[in-house]
């Protein structure tokens, strides 16, 4: 059985389309070709970090930038000017029980402190294990 995009007005096979309960015979009208292409064209990665830093760690990009500034553009634990390969931006770190903001991490340091759970004596015995 076939159905033509409201879109790109092509006769395509429902497997191309995405099944929605409320639209006419059950399926969008649109193909999932054009959505996946409007989803492109509406993406902002500005407005999606503003969006993320709101909504995960209660701060703007004003905040972030001041953040950095008084980090002298480094992370907070290792020093580094180069934030890694987390989008070319430090890493929000937080306490996961609180939600509190510590700082800024490269992605290096991010992963490391998440690995180890922010286990403070988990931390601890990894300096002792690299100290012998």
């Amino acid at each position: 059985m076939n159905k033509t995009c409201k879109i790109c007005n092509c006769n395509q096979p429902l497997a191309n389309f995405y099944p929605h309960k409320k639209s006419k015979g059950g399926y969008l009208a649109r193909c999932k070709t054009c959505i996946s292409l409007q989803r492109k064209e509406d993406y902002c990665p500005v407005k999606t970090r503003e969006q993320n830093l709101k909504s995960k760690y209660k701060i703007d990009s004003v905040t972030y930038e001041s953040m950095l500034v008084n980090q002298e553009y480094r992370c907070a634990i290792c020093k580094t000017l180069d934030p890694g390969e987390y989008h070319g931006k430090f890493c929000v770190d937080h306490d996961h029980k609180t939600g509190e903001v510590r700082g800024l991490l490269c992605h290096n340091c991010n992963s490391a402190l998440g690995n180890f759970y922010d286990n403070i004596n988990y931390l601890q015995n990894a300096i002792l294990y690299l100290q012998r």
